[in-house]
């Protein structure tokens, strides 16, 4: 058996609270998925505040649709989902970053197809800018018989084409909203999504805002 290479963060040896990785400190580099780990009960922006009639995680209705759907998209159909974050070791403009993102999806697809036998692989993306000026992006990705795939192959693959930190965990429940709160953020914090949805449609009652 050949062992997986590990990431650069490993290779300069240090590690956070969970005994993984880390060149440098892994709150600096946007890797700190405290938050999706052991996370506060719905918006910790507005912990203290009752949530609104209807609502479960957040006090807007942007951000708690947003994590209804993602919610319903890790249970549908029996797959498995991954929570995913990558980032950056230094700045790379936000063009490259889609590119770098977009051909580490497309070799995970083909990935998938040749292991797993299976299509329809699909995707939430999340993206944020770190204080230190570097884009990262956080990931859901979900799909029957994902977890067949190696998490720390598709990590150490991130760094291989030249991106620089990923950390990949099996997907709770909670990663709905993890991912969800980033998406009114400011400076590139779009939600989207990707991959194969056809025959998939969110229904309409997951929209809080539906009248």
């Amino acid at each position: 058996m050949h062992c997986v290479k590990r990431g650069l963060a490993e290779q300069l040896g240090s590690v956070d609270r969970f005994g993984r990785g880390y060149g440098l400190d892994f709150r600096d580099i946007g890797m700190d998925v405290t938050g999706y780990l052991d996370p506060p009960q719905g918006d910790p922006d507005h912990e203290r505040e009752p949530l609104p009639a209807g609502h479960r995680f957040f006090q807007d209705c942007e951000r708690e649709s947003w994590a209804r759907i993602i919610e319903w998209s890790m249970r549908i159909g029996g797959a498995d989902s991954w929570f995913v974050t990558l980032t950056f070791k230094n700045y790379v403009s936000e063009k490259r970053a889609v590119w770098f993102l977009n051909t580490w999806l497309s070799a995970l697809c083909d990935a998938y197809l040749s292991k797993a036998g299976a299509r329809g692989l699909r995707w939430f993306v999340a993206q944020e800018w770190q204080k230190r000026d570097v884009i990262h992006f956080h990931l859901i990705l979900s799909g029957v018989r994902l977890a067949d795939l190696s998490r720390k192959r598709w990590e150490s693959r991130w760094e291989g084409i030249g991106g620089g930190f990923a950390r990949i965990y099996p997907a709770r429940a909670k990663a709905a909203p993890y991912l969800a709160k980033y998406s009114s953020k400011s400076r590139g914090g779009e939600m989207r999504r990707g991959g194969t949805w056809q025959g998939i449609s969110p229904p309409r009652s997951l929209d809080c805002c539906i009248t």
